[in-house]
């Protein structure tokens, strides 16, 4: 298997052309017109470094086939399969089986030098994979994000596995400030290397965290955390935002490690809460060296990044930094600087973030034990297998013609309209 997959990936010119070749090989008999133009912003493998599955289903041999190229892609860094009708079973024996698919994932991802997240979101996986999938995050360091929402996967192993990829981040960040102590800080060579991932070490790329971060930083304290009591009690503010602002900061929220792993109604909350602030052109909204814990997303003007008064790079309308301010509690790497004579943000702060997150999740908890203590077929559950019950239980939403079942079908899920 080793020396075919060698042999096609030298004959092959292109992503698109080892695909294609490589389906063949996994027993499709051709993929489609949507599936070949998965390449079409990067066609180089060697420059390959995300996918966008979105609205493509490939079937399981397909992503089999996907993760053949990915496993040759030396600069892959997230492997998205959300949507794929991934299962942990599969009854037909003529087909890949939804375990296999999970295996070559995690193979995958536990081999690869540069991959740092995963996406399998709106697939139907139960505890079964959360357990492999922890197990990657426990044995590779490397892997920062799997997003699972949409799954069957219970809320307590879902935190394991978001709690296990945080510490992989911040021992990230901590191998980074072992680095800083051997060697200059090579930031002036590199202009972008503040609020990016081109300031890793050659052969390995550094976790695209979107915001600041691009520097090294020594990792202290992390943010406290709020209990649930007073997360409860937090009455989350609310500022007006036209449409077009909303969809912008939902789209680049969800972007972001921090919130990534949020639900739709979460999300939505923590794009209520951030507040627009001004500044005009000199004043620093972060400055090095200086404890920060807020979050900001220019909607307009420029702003310069400076290390040790040297502008390193710039961020733009659409740009997010103060992320690991937000998330830690930690001297900024870097100065930022407004440039442009105004510049107008959306800015979130740590506690209000935390407490969103929190009562969130309570909130969601409380609501589903009541609506399920009120449905008669289970009211001869005891109260702990309702509370299991109800953190088994995930959200959706659908339109006026959406189909919520096919008939013919196979059935997977109970569906209980709230």
């Amino acid at each position: 298997t080793v020396s075919v997959l060698y042999w096609l990936h030298m004959q092959a010119r292109s992503a698109t052309e080892l695909f294609s070749k490589l389906c063949l090989e996994r027993g499709m008999r051709k993929p489609s017109s949507a599936a070949r133009r998965l390449f079409e912003e990067e066609d180089n493998l060697e420059d390959l470094e995300e996918v966008d599955l979105d609205d493509v289903y490939i079937g399981n041999r397909g992503i089999m086939a996907l993760l053949d190229v990915i496993e040759q892609a030396p600069n892959f860094r997230k492997v998205g399969l959300a949507q794929q009708k991934i299962y942990n079973t599969d009854l037909s024996p003529d087909s890949i089986k939804g375990n296999e698919v999970i295996d070559r994932v995690v193979e995958v991802c536990q081999a690869h030098p540069a991959i740092t997240s995963v996406d399998l979101s709106g697939n139907p996986l139960s505890n079964f994979a959360g357990r492999k999938l922890l197990h990657l995050a426990n044995s590779n360091e490397r892997i920062v994000g799997i997003t699972l929402d949409d799954t069957r996967i219970d809320i307590d192993l879902l935190g394991h596995i978001h709690s296990k990829c945080d510490k992989n981040l911040k021992v990230f960040w901590e191998k980074q400030n072992a680095q800083d102590e051997e060697e200059r800080d090579f930031a002036d060579d590199d202009d972008d290397a503040f609020g990016h991932a081109t300031f890793a070490p050659p052969k390995e790329k550094a976790p695209d965290l979107g915001g600041i971060g691009g520097g090294r930083r020594k990792m202290t304290v992390m943010g406290s955390r709020n209990d649930p009591e007073t997360a409860e009690k937090f009455k989350p503010p609310c500022y007006p935002k036209d449409p077009e602002d909303e969809a912008k900061l939902t789209d680049l929220l969800r972007s972001i490690v921090l919130f990534n792993h949020l639900d739709r109604d979460s999300l939505k909350i923590c794009v209520g809460a951030m507040i627009q602030k001004k500044f005009h052109k000199g004043d620093a909204p972060l400055k090095q060296g200086e404890q920060g814990d807020k979050l900001y997303i220019i909607l307009k003007g420029v702003c310069g990044i400076y290390k040790k008064g040297v502008r390193v790079a710039s961020k733009e309308e659409g740009s997010v930094f103060g992320e690991l301010e937000l998330m830690y509690d930690t001297p900024c790497v870097a100065t930022v600087e407004v440039e442009s004579s105004e510049c107008i943000t959306w800015v979130l702060d740590r506690a209000t973030y935390s407490n969103i997150v929190i009562a969130s999740q309570v909130k969601k908890r409380k609501e589903y034990e009541e609506y399920l203590s009120k449905i008669q077929f289970l009211s001869t559950l005891s109260p702990t297998e309702k509370l299991q019950l109800s953190d088994a239980l995930s959200s959706d939403e659908w339109e006026a013609g959406d189909y919520i079942i096919r008939y013919g079908d196979v059935g997977e899920w109970m569906f209980l309209v709230v």
